[in-house]
């Protein structure tokens, strides 16, 4: 895929202010293609006609943060894709993504920390919003994640580990998803420890709420796990 984006970043800092629209095309990094370096989106609206608005590259150092008051649209192939590096996001909306893996934001190393803000609306066959695979650091802490639809397995986020990796919820909600296998959460090859939050509203065919797959291990110490339906077995958990 070529490098062209909308802006483009390999090194330094870059801190986006007010509002304003932005709309680009290109199969990755449509709005931001981040390869090293940072870039702190505080307002505005930014969406891809085709490809992926936002490609954090395999640098380790690719940063993106994302804060109130600004929106991340999708198209056909996502709205956030990491290879490396760090998504951070304590405000805003990410919405409207559809993809095979993780309709609005898919990770495959690195670390995605959702702390504020709402994910919401991504289709997928897996991870209908979120999709974690091999990250080293995935947590919830404020972030609204709803209405998310997966034709498979985690209808608003689907986790499937790396050896030595942290992944935590310790608030916010995940509500109102559907798939076929865990509708708010599939987990699959890794631990998530739960001590605060809210899980409601998800359904599924198997495990409304939550699917512990093959090596999937759930330890709660606190939050709520509540209102999950399936149609089949397991309503919550």
């Amino acid at each position: 895929a070529t490098k062209t984006a909308a802006i483009f970043g390999r090194n330094g800092a870059l801190n986006i202010m007010g509002s304003g629209t932005v709309s680009g095309s290109n199969e990755l990094g449509a709005v931001f293609g981040v390869y090293t370096g940072r870039v702190y989106i505080y307002g505005g609206n930014y969406s891809a006609t085709t490809g992926i608005p936002v490609y954090l590259n395999k640098e380790t150092y690719a940063r993106v943060y994302l804060f109130t008051g600004a929106t991340l649209t999708g198209g056909s192939t996502g709205t956030v894709y990491v290879q490396n590096g760090r998504f951070e996001m304590y405000g805003g909306t990410v919405t409207g993504g559809e993809a095979e893996n993780g309709g609005n934001i898919k990770i495959d190393a690195g670390r995605l920390y959702l702390d504020g803000g709402t994910v919401t609306g991504g289709k997928a066959t897996n991870g209908g919003n979120v999709y974690v695979s091999g990250a080293t650091a995935f947590r919830i802490a404020g972030t609204t994640v709803t209405k998310g639809t997966a034709t498979a397995n985690g209808g608003n986020i689907y986790i499937a580990g790396a050896t030595g990796g942290s992944y935590t919820m310790t608030k916010g909600t995940v509500s109102s998803g559907n798939a076929k296998n865990g509708g708010g959460l599939y987990l699959t090859a890794a631990q998530l420890s739960l001590s605060g939050g809210t899980f409601t509203g998800n359904k599924a065919t198997d495990g409304g709420s939550i699917y512990l797959a093959s090596k999937g291990v759930l330890e709660m110490t606190g939050g709520t796990v509540t209102k999950g339906s399936s149609t089949d077995t397991g309503g919550n958990i």
